[in-house]
Parts: C-alpha cells; structure tokens; sequence
C-alpha cells in the first residue's frame, strides 16, 4: 500500500510585460542634394513617407552619423511604436 502526504506545490510566475511590438528597421541612404552640394540622409521606414536628415558636409560624416548614437535618439523622436 501506498500513502502520499497531501503536499501542495506552488509555482510562482512572475507576470510577463506587455507585448510591444518591435520597430522596423529604419535604413539610412546618404544623398548628396545637387542644389546645394550638401549631404542628407534619407530615411526610409517601411510603410511611411521618407525623411530626410540634412546639414553635412560630406558623405563619411553622414554615415558616421547614421551608425551612432545620434541616429537612435533621432529615430527615437520621430518614428513611434504603435501600442
């Protein structure tokens, strides 16, 4: 014969946040405008009208630009995720 103690197991889960939904990826193009012979950047979002990001003077600034920190903090400001 067989006797089990009644035990009781309590599993404790800890609540999982919100889903948000991830951004897609916002690619960079460097354009050099032939009016003025400055560099911009386009912003390409897919779904979205571009955007352009503009004042630099040559085309390496521009993609230093686009693959740091100020890029994020741009994107940041002008592309929010939709809850």
């Amino acid at each position: 014969m067989v006797t089990m103690d009644c035990a009781v197991e309590v599993l404790v889960v800890q609540p999982t946040p919100a889903h948000r939904p991830k951004l897609p990826r916002i690619m960079f193009y460097p354009v050099l405008a032939a009016e003025s012979g400055e560099w911009r950047l386009l912003a390409h979002y897919p779904g979205l009208p571009h955007k352009y990001v503009s004042g630099f003077t040559g085309r390496a600034e521009a993609e230093v630009w686009a693959s740091g920190p100020q890029a994020q903090a741009w994107v940041r400001a002008n592309y929010q995720a939709s809850d």
